[in-house]
Formats: structure tokens, sequence, C-alpha cells
């Protein structure tokens, strides 16, 4: 038996499994059996379909609520009633039902009763809409947030006889009816739990209009005991269930959903997670929610029913914890707003030294859980949902992301922006909105289409029916659409909400606001445009929840404004389409003050005519945003913090992308290091020279710096056969971690560790965490000690004693400590790395053991020969580290000449991970190219060599050197370690990746492009993993490494090998090494 049939053997349709106990096989393997069991059990009827579905599944869990305890009102655990259970409540409340005066007198009249459901989503409401199904009547959902008028109307223009309601509603739709401008043919009102439970007023209120008041438990009871069969002969035709639109424009419109529709729909195959655990969220009224119900039930699933309380939601995702989760928008810019918050928390709590990507995923994961922890797929829908929230949920729930689109008349239209292959799509010209098909580059228009599930008509409204359909039998969405060069549309907005300004700019206020509620600080938005002024307002609700939010704060307003050019830059909007003046709401928008429609879309006119003079007195104040270079950084960086070296980045990025203007990232840290007010100017006018400090004389004095090497009386020298101590900078870093590494690695040697902590043990144990990352075992260990410093600080920002005790004990320093940054200046890396290095130096001279020094520095500083140095005219246009470190190469190279100190320069090239273990830097340029080449689906084809030299060789020759690198002869040299000879083309590195993605489960291909088209998919890609590549790949490509003379390593190696001592070999960049690499930065 093969191992795959091993893995499926004794697996059983057992619903109560935890997927999480199951192998990728195992689980796609049940999900297919599940499919095949929903479509091999569907009828030609929406009744056979149903009653075959519930017979298959008739043990299986089917709904669950909450259990509240009696004595103390507090809520439980959910407890599930099966699909028989359900079965035979909704056929004895169906039998009931049919005893009732309206429901016989539409009977003999030959026609479908009318019931209509009033109440959150429970499981009452699905026993009634099963009951329609059972005995031909058409269900009406009345949604609890509609106004008094609409409710009023759907009850008389529907014509229900019987209205079926939760006691918590029944005040609410009692009040509405008694404002009914039309007939009503109700006669009987059913209260789900029971008559008893009603207030006075509603009795009085059902009285005033002659209703009939019946209890739905004694209903159940009453039809259990006289069973009526079924009406199991319904015609296709028959209605099943009218759902009335929102109205935001008018009455709503009851869209006629026949049972053969119903049937085709729920029949349908379906791609559904295994064991189908849905939480009802969604109120039933909304035709996605009520379809979602009942495929659930065609596949066997399991609904557990949100008690309404946003403040539970989240304790009620952790009982249940779906296997799937759809929601509209809002809810997901929710979470989205919470993850912003924590991870500004987060970075300001962070040390400056910090990863902020590290933070970022850190955080990121935190969310994994909040939706219960095991979810398949995720569905958004019912409005745009931005590309930072899906991306955000992408990443933090590591599953599927479905982004539908389709309207209550037609069902599903698309799915990512991709057309159904059953939907026949056309535009319709809008020349009054500026779109028509014959646009260029691309034809607009609203779109148009026809499904196998749309709707024929509106309830008794012939009018809308003739508005709302082509003369040829397409249906008009509103949704105004672009037609892709592949043939696929993408909505720009609603045809009827489109404006156009006064300066001819047109306006579409849905895109504009799902852009802007990005913000953190943002909970609601609505943009408001005057056809007669020039410039877009706001009406805002704030997101009170987030530290930066304060209602007190007399300056929140500006905030908001400055917050919205933030987001509106950063997504590359036109200036016109970001507010230029808001007014801060003091309530949320919601269906119950009329400002949100109960499909929770805005309600335009509503909001309109609520904020109409706060609206007007904003276009009186006039626009009051601030200038285009405030834009600009508030866009690149997080509220409340100032220019970093990932801000700069974007801000280069955005700089260049809105004005054209190439500005390098590290000038623009040395604007803002000048002051704000030269960063500004320089944003302003980014040909303006404000920016560009006096390099060369600050370099100048820095060379010429007084060392004041003092030595001291030599007490030995390494060469001793003494128990030795070993120095190390830098040692949570790649490279000095793999020098611990090394050294631990030798007999007899101690190792003294210097790293930034606020105490010894707090420097201990951040080293630990990274040298364990890097494979040292804890017995080692024992041999380390920490001490907590800075290299930027005099005496390394050690106190005397623990000066002292280095002077008296090191034999070896390897300083391999600096700030590795390519975009910081000069003046940002100037303390840690230059002056840092003199600290070192003096510790060197110092040392009574005659300490051997290795120094390192970076090819960044190199000629072609090892004894040659790049001129001081290049390196002033150089990036601020390499700067820094051919400054500091030359104060060691002086020193060593002075006979002050002993030792050697190591120059390392382009560093990566560990060859044995595949511990990578996971923010350095090689790990962030391999982890965004598949990000983007394709690398770029360039013969172009990247330098690649491993970090556990370059460790092993330090350490080397240390050793024996004087012995050998070698004081005083310079050492490359660069291994561009034995590395891979761009091209070659991308095949590598390439091969690597297509073997791994679920299969990647990645194609191979010219670096122009390369380039531009990574410029159109803003997320904060392939960012900070950017600045790397200019027009001109210039990232390709020539090889080095290597002269005196391959010499010190030659010497190794004769001497008789184990060294490394120069590595080969094979594909197996990539591999290891793309599996420990978690690329699959």
């Amino acid at each position: 038996m093969s191992d795959t049939a091993d893995e499926l053997k004794g697996l059983t349709l057992d619903t109560s499994i935890e997927p999480e106990q199951l192998s990728a096989t195992q689980l796609e393997y049940l999900r297919s059996w599940a499919s095949a069991a929903h479509q091999s059990n569907k009828k030609d009827t929406l009744y056979a379909s149903l009653y075959a579905y519930f017979g298959l599944y008739h043990d299986r869990p089917l709904l669950g609520t909450r259990q509240r305890d009696e004595d103390s009102g507090a809520l439980g655990e959910y407890a599930f009633v099966t699909y028989a259970e359900v079965w035979l409540a909704a056929q004895a409340l169906g039998s009931a039902l049919q005893a009732l005066p309206g429901i016989t007198a539409a009977s003999a009249a030959g026609n479908q009763p009318f019931i209509g459901l009033c109440s959150i989503n429970r499981a009452e409401w699905v026993v009634a809409d099963l009951a329609c199904v059972l005995y031909s009547m058409v269900s009406v959902p009345l949604h609890v947030t509609l106004s008094a008028e609409a409710m009023a109307y759907i009850a008389a223009h529907s014509g229900i006889t019987v209205v079926i309601v939760a006691a918590e509603a029944a005040d609410k739709l009692l009040a509405a009816l008694a404002t009914a401008t039309e007939p009503l043919a109700l006669r009987t009102l059913v209260c789900m739990e029971g008559i008893e439970t009603l207030s006075d007023d509603a009795r009085a209120a059902a009285a005033a209009i002659n209703l009939e008041l019946l209890g739905y438990p004694q209903l159940v009871a009453a039809g259990a005991a006289a069973f009526v069969p079924h009406s199991d002969s319904i015609p296709p035709s028959a209605i099943h269930t009218i759902i009335y639109t929102s109205g935001s424009t008018g009455p709503p419109k009851g869209a006629v959903m026949t049972c053969d529709r119903w049937n085709k729909f729920i029949t349908a195959p379906y791609l559904m997670p295994f064991p189908i655990i849905r939480i009802s969220f969604a109120p039933f009224a909304h035709v996605a929610e009520r379809q979602t119900l009942y495929i659930t039930m065609a596949c066997g699933g399991r609904f557990g029913f949100y008690t309404g309380d946003m403040d539970r939601i989240f304790d009620e995702l952790a009982l249940l914890r779906p296997t799937m989760f759809a929601s509209v928008p809002r809810f997901y810019n929710l979470l989205y707003s919470k993850y912003q918050a924590a991870l500004d928390a987060a970075l300001a709590a962070a040390p400056p030294s910090t990863n902020p990507i590290e933070v970022d995923n850190a955080v990121v994961s935190s969310f994994s859980s909040v939706l219960g922890g095991r979810t398949q797929y995720i569905v958004t829908g019912s409005a745009p949902t931005s590309a930072e929230v899906k991306r955000f949920l992408r990443r933090a729930f590591a599953c599927p992301l479905y982004d539908g689109f389709g309207t209550t008349e037609v069902g599903g239209i698309a799915v990512d922006n991709v057309i159904s292959n059953n939907v026949d799509v056309r535009l319709l010209d809008l020349p009054h909105l500026g779109y028509t098909t014959a646009d260029k580059p691309h034809p607009r228009g609203e779109i148009c289409v026809k499904t196998p599930h749309m709707i024929t008509s509106y309830y008794n409204n012939e009018r809308a029916t003739r508005s709302a359909f082509t003369s040829d039998g397409y249906f008009r969405t509103g949704d105004v659409g672009v037609m892709e060069a592949d043939g696929q549309v993408r909505i720009i907005d609603r045809a009827k909400n489109v404006f156009k300004l006064a300066n001819a700019e047109f306006c579409a206020p849905e895109g504009i606001e799902n852009t802007l509620l990005a913000s953190p600080l943002i909970d609601q938005l609505f943009v408001y445009g005057d056809p007669q002024r020039t410039f877009l307002v706001a009406v805002i609700v704030p997101n009170t929840a987030h530290a930066q939010v304060d209602t007190a704060d007399p300056e929140l307003a500006a905030k908001m404004l400055a917050e919205l050019s933030r987001v509106g830059a950063a997504a590359h909007m036109p200036q016109y389409e970001i507010p230029a003046a808001v007014h801060l709401a003091s309530e949320p928008f919601t269906p119950d003050n009329g400002l949100m429609t109960y499909s929770n879309k805005l309600a335009r006119k509503q909001l309109t005519t609520r904020y109409i003079d706060d609206i007007e007195a904003l276009y009186a104040a006039g626009p009051q945003r601030a200038g285009h270079g405030h834009n600009l950084l508030a866009a690149a960086t997080q509220p409340g913090q100032g220019l970093d070296s990932m801000s700069a980045v974007k801000l280069s990025s955005l700089l260049q992308a809105q004005t054209g203007s190439v500005v390098a990232p590290s000038a623009l840290l040395e604007a803002a290091a000048r002051g704000d007010d030269v960063l500004a100017a320089l944003l302003e006018s980014p040909g303006s020279s404000a920016a560009a400090p006096d390099l060369a004389s600050v370099v100048a004095a820095d060379l010429g710096m007084d060392l004041n090497l003092q030595r001291c009386e030599r007490k030995g020298n390494v060469l001793s056969n003494d128990h030795k101590t070993w120095f190390v900078t830098g040692g949570t870093g790649l490279i000095g971690s793999h020098v611990i590494r090394a050294v631990l690695a030798l007999p007899d040697v101690d190792v003294i560790a210097l790293v930034r902590g606020e105490s010894h043990a707090a420097a201990r144990a951040r080293l630990t965490s990274v040298l364990t990352t890097a494979g040292v075992d804890e017995h080692a260990l024992t041999r380390l000690s920490v001490l907590a410093g800075d290299l930027a600080e005099p005496q390394l920002g050690l106190d005397v004693s623990s000066w002292a005790g280095l002077v008296e004990l090191v034999e070896v320093i390897v300083h391999s400590g600096a700030i590795v940054n390519w975009l910081d200046p000069y003046a940002a890396l100037r303390s840690a790395n230059v002056l840092g290095t003199a600290e070192v130096l003096r510790l060197a001279a110092a040392g009574s053991r005659d300490p051997t020094l290795v120094a390192l520095s970076t090819v960044g500083t190199a000629g072609w020969t090892e004894n040659d140095l790049q001129p001081f005219e290049n390196m002033l246009s150089s990036s601020g580290y390499a700067l820094s470190k051919w400054v500091a190469e030359q104060l060691v190279a002086r020193a060593l000449a002075s006979g002050a100190i002993r030792g050697v320069i190591v120059r390392p090239g382009m560093v990566t991970g560990c060859s044995e273990t595949g511990v990578c830097n996971p923010t350095d340029f090689v790990s962030r190219l391999m982890v965004g080449v598949p990000a983007l689906g394709a690398y770029f084809d360039s013969d172009a060599v990247l330098d690649m030299t491993p970090v556990d060789f370059v460790a092993q020759v330090i350490v080397l050197l240390g050793e024996h690198g004087l012995r050998a002869g070698f004081g005083s040299v310079v050492f490359h370690l660069t291994n561009v000879a034995r590395s891979r083309s761009y091209a070659a590195l991308g095949r590598a990746i390439a091969t690597f993605c297509a073997a791994h489960d679920p299969p990647r291909t990645l194609v191979a492009l010219p670096y122009p088209e390369w380039r531009a998919r990574l410029l159109a890609d803003d997320g904060p993993a392939l960012f900070p590549l950017r600045p790397f790949f200019a027009v001109d490509f210039s990232m390709g490494y020539r090889a080095l003379d290597t002269s005196h390593t391959d010499a010190f190696l030659a010497w190794l090998a004769a001497a008789g001592i184990d060294h490394p070999t120069w590595p080969q960049i094979d594909d197996q090494l990539v591999a290891r690499y793309l599996s420990w930065l978690g690329v699959a």
C-alpha cells in the first residue's frame, strides 16, 4: 500500500474532527469526499434537495446557540441541535401555520402565503424559513435595523399575513406597522419566545391593528401533535423568498427568488472547508448570508449564532473556532485598525536597534487566532475592501481570501476582480458622468450582467423592473467599471454617486472612502463633493479606541486632515481626491440612526441631510489641507513617528512617483538630521541643495583624530598555551554570532561579548536568543560572558572595572560590531562605526596580553587588490555606511602601522546565511531578494553576478586569523572574503528559486522577466518585505558584482593546509544551498 493510501486509511466524514490534526493530504481528501456527497445528493427541486441533504446529515449538529445561566444570566458554551431536530421543528411549525386564517385563505385561492421573519439570526428564524420551503410559503425578511417607514412599507407591499418576531424586536415592529400608509394583510403575530414575553405596549399596539398573538413554542407543540403532509410537489417557478433591497434611494424593492433559482444556487459545486463550521454573523435579511446558510446545510456543516453584541464577537469566535469566515469590510477594517494600533504601540516600545519588520511580523502573528485559530477560508464582499486590509488578512490568517462582488438581484459576478465563467458582462455608456466604452486606454461604463442566478423581476414593481434591466435582459448593477486589457472588469464606483467638481475632475466617493479607511485613526468616513466647488470635504467618525485619538483634543480635526493626506499620498491618490477639510461626527453611522442602510452601506442622502450645515461651514472656511511636502512625509511615516530608514525608502519612492524628482533615502535622512525645516524645504523643492551637508570637512577631521593609543605592560600573547579569552563586538549580528559559534567550538576558550542592553542580564538574554538560533548549544554557552555596553559610548559604555577586566584578560579581539544600514547618513553612523572603532583600538593598545585584533571592514571600501582603498572623492558620494567603514578601516590601518596594536583587517563581501543550517539575516539584501522573488512571481533574467559568501565560511576564516594569522606572518594584512567567482548570476539564482517553488505544495510558477519589466513589478508592490529593495534597483541596473583580488586569503588558506590545520574551502553556491536558505526563510 502506498504512503498516501496509508495516510488516508480509516478516514471518515466525521465532522467532529479537528482539522489541524489532519495532514494537508488528508484534509484535501475529506474536502473532496464531502463535495462529492454534496453533488451526488442534489435533486431537481429545492424541496427534494433539502429532503435528501437533511436525511444524509440527520445526526450531525446544525444550529448552535449560546446557553444562558438562568440565575446569573451569564452566557456559556454553544449547544447544537441536529439536522433531524431542525427538520422536525420546521415540520411542526409549518403544520401549525397551515391552520391560521391568513394561510388558509391564501392556499384556498391557489396562492402562496407570505410569512414575515423579524429577528436577529437565531434558530427559530431558520426553522421558520425551512417551514416555508416544506409548505410552499414565501418568507419575507424584515431586518431589525430597518427604519419604521421601511418596515411598514415591506409589510404592506409584500402582503404578509403572518409575522414571526423576536420579543426584543416586537415593540419596534408594531410601532412601525401602526404608521403604515397602505393597507396591511397581516392577521397574526407569532412571538418566538412566547406571547408572555411581549411588553404591555406591544400587546396594546397589536390589539390596535387587530393582530392575533400566538407563541412560537405553543405552535411547534401543536404542529407536532397534528402533522400536515409537506407540499412536496412545489413547482420550480414557485417563490421561495422575497428579499428587499435596502432602498437607499427610495422605497425598498423586493427581489423575487424562485425555488428553482435557490436550488441551483445551493447545489452548485463550491470550494468549502472541512468540516464546515460557520459563525452566523451577517443578517439573514442579506442574500449572501441566507444563501451561505443553505449552502452550509447542503454540505453538512454547522452554524453557531452570533449573539448580536460586538463586544462579544471575539469571545464567540474563540468558542466556535469557525473554519470559514465571511463578513463585510467594516469588520475587517476594525481588525486592521486594531493591528495598526498594536503595531504603533510595539514600535514605540521597541529599542531603537529593533528591526521594524520583525516587530511587524510579531504583531501580525499575534492576530492569527482572533478568528478562532483554524480558519481555512476568508470571504469579504458587499463593498470594496482595500488592498492593504486584504494584505493584512492574508498575512495574519495564512489562508486564502476571496473578495466577492455581486448583487442581490444577480448573485455572484466576480471573485478577486475576475469575472466568473458563467457571467456575461458588458459595459453601458454613461456620458453624463464621463464614462464611455470608447475611453482610452480602457473602456469604461456601467457594469451590466447576465448570470444563471439572476432574478427576473421585483415583486409588484414593474417600473423598477424595467429600470433595472436593459431591453435585451442584462441587469444594470449601478456600478461603474473599467474593462482591463485582459477582458476583466474592475469596479470604480457606484454610478449614482459619481460627481464632477467645478474643476472638471470626476470623483467616485466610495472608492475614495475605501482607500482612506485604511487609516487606523478613522472608524467611519463620508466624503462629500459639491459640483460648484473645487475640493472635497469629509465627515469623520474617529476611532476612539486608538491611543492617538482624543476627542477632547482641539487639534484632532487637524490631525485627521493630516492623516487623510498621509493615507492618500501613500495610495498615490491625486490631490483633488483627498478631502481638504473635515468635520468630526459625535456619533457613529448606524442603521438605527438612519445614517447607514441595513446592508451596511452609507445612506448618503440621509448623511447629507444630517450634516449639510457642517458641510457648508467647511466650504465657507475654505480648504485646510497642508502642503504637498507635508503630505508626502505623512504618507511615508507612521503617525507620531519621525523619519527612519524604512520610511525614507518609502518617502524617496513617493517623491519620485509624484514629482519625478529622484532624491536618495540617505539624502532625506541627512536632511532630517539637520532639522524639520531642512527636510520640509527639500520636499517642497527637491532640486534644492539645502540638505547637502559639508561631509568632506567632517570626514577629514575624523581621519586625523587623535587615537590616544596608550600601551601598557604586556603579560603574554595569543600564541601561549594558556586558557584564552576572546572579546567580540557585534555578537547579535549574523557574522558576530557565527564568530562566537566558531570560537566556542575551540577547546579552552572563553568569550566575552559586548551587546547593547539595559543590564548585563538583558544583554545576555538577547545574545543567547541569537546564538541559539545560530546553533550554539547550552553547554558551550557556559563559557560565554556578556557585558551590556555601546560602541557609540566612551570606553564602549562600560564601567571602570569592566573595562579594566577586558584590558587584563583579552588575547584576541574580533571587532565585527557596527550599525549596518545602507540608507542612514554618515552622521547617523559615525558614533558607532567610527568612534566605536577608535575605542576598540584603545582597548587593543591597552591590553596587557598584547591582543590580536581582527577588524572587520567591508568590500565597499576596497579598490581592486587587497592593498587598495577607494579614493576619498569616490567615498564622499558613497553610502553613509560604506563611508563610515572606510574611515574606520583607515583608523585601524594607522594604528597597525604605528605598532601600537597587532592584527589584521578583513573585508567581507555580501555575506549570506549559514551553509550548514540555512540561518540567515532575514532583512539583508540577499534574503529580501530571495523572499521577494516568489512574492512577485518573477525573477529578472540577468547574467550579472550576485556575491554570496556564506557566513560560516567568513566566521571560520576570521577565527583562524585570530588564532594563526600573526604566526603565519600575515600581520597588518588586509583580506578579502568575497565569493563572486563561485556565486550565481541573478538569472541562475532566480531559476534556483523557481525550482524550489515548483517543488513545494502548493507549487508556484515563477517567470523570468527582462530587468525593466521586473523592476516595474517591484515598484508596483508596496509590501514591507519588498519596499527596502527599491533603492538598489535603479533604472540602469548596477547591482552586479566583480570578482575582487583574494590573493592574501588564498595564501593564508594555503598556509593552513600546509600546516595541517583544518580550514574551510571557498564555498560553491548551488541549488541545494539556495533551497536551504529558502526553507529557513519560510518560503513555501
